[in-house]
């Protein structure tokens, strides 16, 4: 009895580590095909990647991959800051989220900040405020106050990013 409860163990012992080796083997082939999507769509980010400035503003450009276990896809969160220094000042700050192979859009967050006078109140700038999952939700409005909105989107697109 002794004997197959090791025997057991070391089957799972090892059936656990190949899967492991195989999960790690994904996330690593997700994040070689997530380079390339970024490299791929890199104009649409100013046309580079880490912080960088123009003449247009200063960029804060960073992704993330993850192999989603659960649905077998590899999916890219790609996050950026941008802040405008020519004629207006406002920054914009965008989180996407897409399916690499197929391209489509999981999730898109948009945060615009107009920064005008008559836009400011109490300390803060009015921010125009877009998030959407295709096919679930969209929500559009003006806010002073847009942390529990990424919240919420964080929040629907954590499924895809954390499984």
């Amino acid at each position: 009895m002794k004997g197959i409860v090791i025997a057991l163990t070391l089957v799972f012992a090892v059936s656990g580590h190949a899967y492991a080796q195989s999960t790690l083997s994904l996330q690593e082939k997700c994040l070689v095909s997530a380079k390339k999507y970024v490299l791929e769509h890199i104009d649409s980010y100013g046309g580079k990647w880490g912080s960088f400035s123009t003449e247009e503003g200063t960029y804060q450009n960073h992704f993330e991959s993850h192999y989603n276990k659960r649905l077998h896809k590899c999916f890219i969160k790609i996050i950026c800051f941008f802040w405008r220094t020519n004629k207006k000042l406002n920054w914009d700050y965008t989180i996407q989220v897409y399916d690499v192979s197929s391209g489509k859009t999981v999730g898109v967050y948009s945060q615009s900040c107009p920064q005008s006078k008559a836009r400011f109140r109490n300390g803060k700038y009015e921010c125009d405020v877009y998030w959407g999952i295709p096919g679930k939700k969209t929500v559009f409005f003006k806010t002073y106050e847009s942390t529990s909105e990424q919240e919420k989107f964080e929040a629907l697109i954590k499924s895809y990013m954390d499984e």
